[in-house]
């Protein structure tokens, strides 16, 4: 059996007819202007055979070839000579495709599930200091400069909630960051917000709702509690790290810059 088809010789892009004949016993012959190039299937590099992808026939030698109209012709010849890879088996066995699929989708399971959070946390663990604090003085200055407006307390109202919390802070164990407490007045009712560097922001409508009380020092343990555990970094690791892997799986990564913007305080 004769194929038609091109030619690359030896280390050369010059591209020229060529004729490859099949003979019994899984031999070829590959013709090409005066040359003649004998070898066996066996020894010839056809690449995965995946979907329609051109065939290309690599010769020991180093010459290429590519079969022109009878491509198909020539797949079914050699398909009876050597077995076909493993991404081509794979590719034909219905029960490989699904037993892959399977297990892909319980490997990114199993990744977005544990592998996430455990990478998270050790990210947390080694991060330099001064990356939290970075974080935390640029959310302020940027929740400053677009959402908060100065505080309305009086300052013996501020120094009172002041005092009750830093007795807070000397009743529990050093945290991270040295805890520091600030004021801010938003109308998007009451609030209150752990930053990464240690801010405790409490909002002026939080105070009027809850009073100077017990009340309010569950929310500010709370927030304390933000700190000490680092949440608000863990969240931004985290919520990146998703955005990321769903920005690698789907080629989707417009939400990764926004999501990093809320992620920043708790």
């Amino acid at each position: 059996m004769e194929i038609a088809g091109y030619c690359h010789p030896p280390k050369s892009a010059e591209k020229v007819p060529a004729t490859l004949v099949c003979m019994p016993g899984g031999r070829v012959q590959l013709r090409y202007l005066d040359k003649t190039v004998n070898s066996s299937v066996s020894e010839l590099d056809s690449g995965p055979d995946i979907g329609n992808l051109p065939l290309v026939l690599r010769f020991p030698g180093g010459e290429s070839f590519l079969p022109g109209e009878e491509e198909q012709k020539l797949k079914c010849w050699l398909v009876h000579q050597k077995p076909p890879g493993l991404v081509g088996r794979l590719e034909r066995n219905w029960k490989g495709i699904f037993a892959s699929t399977v297990l892909t989708v319980f490997v990114v399971v199993l990744f977005f599930t544990y592998g996430i959070p455990a990478i998270t946390n050790g990210i947390v663990r080694v991060m330099p200091a001064k990356i939290p604090k970075l974080v935390g003085q640029e959310v302020t200055a940027s929740l400053d400069e677009h959402i908060f407006e100065s505080s309305e307390l009086s300052d013996d109202k501020r120094e009172a909630i002041t005092l009750r919390f830093d007795a807070l802070v000397a009743q529990i164990d050093p945290l991270p960051f040295t805890p520091k407490l600030e004021f801010r007045r938003w109308g998007n009712g009451p609030n209150a917000f752990a930053l990464s560097d240690g801010t405790v922001i409490v909002l002026d409508s939080l105070v009027k709702l809850s009073g100077i009380s017990p009340r309010l020092d569950a929310i500010l343990l709370h927030e304390l509690g933000h700190i000490e555990h680092q949440h608000v970094m863990k969240s931004l690791v985290r919520s990146s790290l998703l955005s990321a892997g769903v920005a690698v799986i789907t080629g989707e990564s417009t939400g990764l810059l926004d999501t990093l913007a809320v992620s920043a305080f708790l």
